[in-house]
């Protein structure tokens, strides 16, 4: 049921796109204690046990997805600043060769640089960022077309599809809150499979000796004909026909098409440090100040990756003001 969303009464999406999701988070906050950076990589975070703060480093990056190393190796980092606590949401910070990438080190009595407690063993945060870095990429690619009208055949704005190796979910994007065009295009999105995904990246990996491997127009050539192909087979054969049949006059040639790769979509395994998917749904080492919180950590799927990032938050929150009550930055 592609995480129930066809079996839910109410289905939330941000608007104009999910842009508005976070957004609209942003101005719930009081702008006074906010401070967003946009288009911005940080390329490592360090822990200082001294001073019991966290040094953020990072460089610009524009639109662009690219390695943080060599974007760091080639326009020089920058200090973010200083930070009383630090909260990992995307798992692929800590994944070498993907756009994201960074460092992390511990300095003074925090392990000389690995993180280890005074006993010698691992610490929450070492040993969370350890397993992040180990976590098997589970990828997918996602795909937009667009027809030149509204497509009135299809009779759904959402599907789940069990019959093909290619395609797993569809949805006619133009239907969403807000998404309307006033040139009359509509849009549509589909979803691959696992399998698909997996054999495409077995031929163009996440990254290639180690350095990120790029979604240019080549690497999207092998992805973007066969879910065009596929979602035009689906969507023809919903209209009453099959590929050549009645169906085939009722959906155009699209007027776009393009695909993206997402390279850690739905992790399969959530990792140990929240608990594996029985415990907290997120992992919080409060001596360093540090939590990982997500779908990597609560489990697959926007809701737990929500409960996740709200109890890490509160969990962090909690222990900042347990230290001193201060005002805090995070």
């Amino acid at each position: 049921d592609f995480f129930g969303v066809l079996s839910s009464e109410d289905v939330f999406v941000g608007t104009p796109t999910m842009v508005g999701a976070s957004d609209g988070l942003l101005s719930a906050c009081s702008i006074a204690r906010t401070t967003q950076r946009q288009r911005v990589c940080v390329t490592s975070l360090t822990r200082s046990a001294k001073t019991r703060s966290w040094r953020v480093m990072g460089v610009d990056v524009g639109r662009k997805r690219v390695d943080a190393k060599e974007a760091a190796a080639k326009m020089g980092e920058r200090d973010l600043g200083s930070f009383d606590a630090v909260v990992v949401t995307d798992v692929m910070c800590a994944t070498s060769g993907t756009p994201g990438s960074c460092a992390l080190t511990f300095e003074g009595e925090d392990g000389d640089g690995d993180g280890s407690d005074s006993d010698g063993s691992d610490s929450v945060a070492a040993a969370c960022w350890r397993e992040m870095s180990a976590l098997p990429p589970q990828s997918l690619f996602s795909l937009m077309i667009a027809f030149p009208t509204p497509l009135t055949g299809p009779p759904f704005d959402a599907a789940v599809v069990e019959d093909s190796d290619v395609v797993q979910f569809l949805s006619r994007d133009s239907s969403k809150p807000g998404r309307g065009r006033d040139d009359g295009v509509e849009c549509w999105t589909a979803v691959s499979t696992e399998a698909f995904a997996r054999e495409m990246v077995a031929r163009a990996p996440l990254s290639v000796d180690g350095k990120y491997n790029p979604q240019t127009a080549e690497y999207l050539a092998q992805i973007t004909p066969t879910m065009r192909d596929e979602v035009l087979r689906l969507l023809r054969g919903s209209c009453g026909g099959g590929t050549h049949g009645i169906g085939a006059g009722s959906v155009p040639a699209p007027v776009h098409v393009a695909s993206q790769r997402w390279g850690n979509a739905f992790p399969s395994t959530p990792i140990a440090s929240g608990g594996g998917g029985s415990g907290p749904g997120f992992a919080h080492d409060a001596t360093r100040a540090f939590a990982a919180c997500g779908d990597f950590v609560g489990g697959a799927g926007v809701e737990r990756a929500w409960l996740s990032g709200t109890r890490a938050g509160e969990a962090v929150s909690e222990a900042l003001l347990a230290r001193g009550g201060r005002r805090a930055s995070l």
